[in-house]
């Protein structure tokens, strides 16, 4: 009799905690929708306005991205995300409709994150993985950003979730598939792919779930670098962004954030004399050439910088309104001497309080980590696997605190696993 009483009690409690869960993510999406309506159409700046304005630009010419006249710009520009404007161009004819897109993504995000918790935590830590999925500042107002972030990781998400569920080996094609139209967008699946095959073999899969899922990876790569091909004459699958990012971050003045003002610097590293001689991919060689010359004279210097960027990487949550605000990320403004110092106070004040439940999530997640601290031989390391891979691979170039957003869901994940051990049951929540 007493052990019924104490599962009547612990279901009663789940429910109460089901119920919490409706109302915080019923609340999320409201405020989401609201935003939809007051930013409708809103122009944006930053890279997300230049996705807009290439978008727009091959839509009127009846193109899609890359063309050969793209060859000789800077670097060619998340191909597959601007492709899917073009698409939406296509569709709608405008793009006003993405931030309803980004919206359903993010909501599907939502329950593939609860789903992924429940598989390497418990239900209870799913459930507050919702809570903390739903409190922070960055996945209210991703949403109305044309940038690149959710559709890159809905789809690396949604790959995860294929390799949890294990159901069909046909399926793995798909997450193969997956992996390279994200890559497509943002170059950075590789930080992935190695953890999802270590989770493969930990599990003792069989061989044909590894075979198509690299044969959905290759026939991916081979479709979108054959197709780039043909539109601009050489195979390519991805940005070519690395040789720009890593540049900026390899010289002497570099701190280790954003320097797009070298490029107009005659005497500074990133100059090409007559850049509009050279292809996208010839600039992306001579950046990484200078770049690796540079280390090379300089490690300590660089690996000072590596350890400096984990600091800017995670140092605020308060990226995803900038597009609109056109405000400088808190890693350049703290290097920007020609800003007043009120000015920039007060701007890291906002910037803070924005990121206030972030912070908590953070301090969480160090909690989490310690009281897994014996799950060490658990499918569990391989989520900390993931977000130090992807961190100490992101600090090889320049960082700013929207780069942290593809590893927040294990950090979610981690914090809410420690709300879940920390608050007793009995408490009913």
């Amino acid at each position: 009799m007493i052990n019924y009483i104490h599962k009547v009690r612990e279901f009663s409690a789940q429910s109460r905690l089901h119920l919490v869960v409706c109302l915080f993510v019923a609340l999320w999406m409201l405020v989401q929708l609201i935003l939809v309506y007051v930013f409708w159409g809103a122009p944006q700046g930053s890279d997300q306005g230049i996705y807009m304005q290439l978008a727009l630009e091959r839509y009127m010419r009846n193109e899609w991205y890359p063309v050969k006249a793209d060859m000789y710009d800077v670097f060619i520009w998340a191909p597959g995300y601007i492709n899917y404007l073009i698409l939406q161009f296509k569709i709608f004819g405008t793009l006003n409709y993405n931030v309803l897109l980004n919206f359903g993504m993010n909501v599907a995000m939502l329950a593939e994150v609860f789903l992924l918790a429940r598989h390497f935590f418990s239900e209870r830590t799913a459930l507050y993985s919702v809570i903390l999925y739903c409190v922070l500042y960055s996945n209210v107002m991703v949403i109305l950003s044309a940038g690149t972030e959710v559709p890159f990781m809905f789809l690396v998400l949604s790959a995860f979730l294929i390799l949890i569920r294990n159901k069909r080996a046909n399926h793995f094609v798909w997450l193969g598939l997956f992996l390279a139209l994200a890559n497509w967008i943002r170059p950075f699946v590789m930080i992935f792919l190695p953890v999802f095959i270590i989770y493969m073999l930990w599990k003792k899969f069989v061989l044909s779930r590894y075979v198509n899922m690299l044969l959905g990876l290759v026939i991916g790569i081979i479709m979108i670098g054959f197709y780039t091909q043909i539109q601009i004459g050489q195979f390519s699958f991805q940005s070519t962004t690395s040789g720009n990012n890593l540049i900026q971050t390899s010289h002497d003045k570099a701190y280790g954030g954003i320097m797009t003002s070298i490029a107009s610097d005659t005497a500074g590293p990133m100059y090409i004399k007559n850049p509009e001689h050279y292809t996208v991919f010839q600039k992306d060689s001579i950046w990484k050439a200078r770049s690796y010359q540079w280390i090379k004279t300089h490690p300590y210097r660089y690996a000072y910088l590596f350890v400096k960027k984990w600091g800017g990487l995670y140092l605020e949550d308060s990226w995803a309104d900038r597009p609109f605000t056109g405000q400088q990320g808190s890693f350049n403004a703290y290097v920007d001497k020609s800003m007043d110092r009120g000015v920039l106070m007060h701007r890291f004040m906002w910037m803070g309080v924005k990121s206030v439940t972030y912070y908590v999530v953070l301090i969480l997640c160090l909690i989490g980590f310690w009281k897994n601290r014996k799950q060490i031989f658990t499918p569990k390391v391989l989520l900390l696997l993931l977000l130090l891979m992807g961190t100490a691979a992101n600090c090889l170039f320049v960082v700013g605190p929207r780069y942290h957003y593809p590893y927040m869901f294990v950090i979610i994940m981690f914090a809410a696993d420690a709300l879940a051990q920390m608050i007793p049951k009995r408490l009913n929540i």
